[in-house]
């Protein structure tokens, strides 16, 4: 089992790269690397190139897909850490909660150990799912390289070629009740909010 961070992004709207922002005085990839850790032994990141970024304790790994996109992203880390229920987080959460991904990951061990057919786990908030604070099982694999090898790019429909199990607003209230896990910086707007140590 691992953890995998996608740091692909280009941060067109925040005009910085999110990965390097520092968060509390550290750059917030390391953060998010760190909490990832806490569940996680091992933790990929996935980036465009494998000497983009240097967080302790991870393995980089290069797009395989370049230009593809999140989808890319998910595809390249399942692929680095092989067999088993792997966490899936983008690089610009801050607020990672370790008990809801703790949750994640065996809540859907648990299904499959079940017989279930859900090859992921995925929190739906407000009715949009959140693809990049997820649980997916490597049988998730073949589904996504046939959906990408038809051209398809966009997460969100990928994951309608899966057999996904959805998780509630309410039932991740129980482990995170202001949903901070879900706080993503996409603009310096939605950063500022936040006491940084710059």
């Amino acid at each position: 089992m691992a953890g995998i961070i996608l740091t692909g992004g280009k941060s067109i709207r925040m005009g910085q790269d999110k990965a390097t922002m520092l968060f509390e005085g550290r750059p917030l990839l390391d953060t998010i690397a760190e909490r990832l850790a806490s569940v996680e032994s091992l933790v990929y990141v996935v980036a465009d190139t494998e000497d983009r970024y240097h967080p302790a304790g991870t393995f980089l790994r290069a797009d395989a897909l370049p230009d593809a996109g999140p989808a890319g992203g998910l595809f390249t880390g399942l692929l680095a850490a092989g067999e088993g229920v792997h966490l899936v987080v983008a690089c610009d959460q801050p607020f990672l909660n370790p008990a809801l991904l703790s949750f994640l990951k065996d809540s859907l061990t648990e299904s499959l150990s079940r017989g279930e057919s859900a090859v992921a786990l995925v929190p739906e908030i407000g009715g949009r799912l959140e693809p990049l604070h997820a649980a997916y099982s490597d049988l998730a694999l073949g589904p996504l390289r046939k959906a990408m090898r038809d051209g398809e790019r966009s997460l969100q429909k990928l994951l309608r070629s899966l057999s996904i199990r959805t998780i509630r607003e309410e039932e991740l209230r129980t482990r995170d009740p202001d949903l901070l896990s879900f706080t993503n910086w996409n603009t310096p707007e939605e950063r500022l909010p936040f006491a940084l140590t710059e």
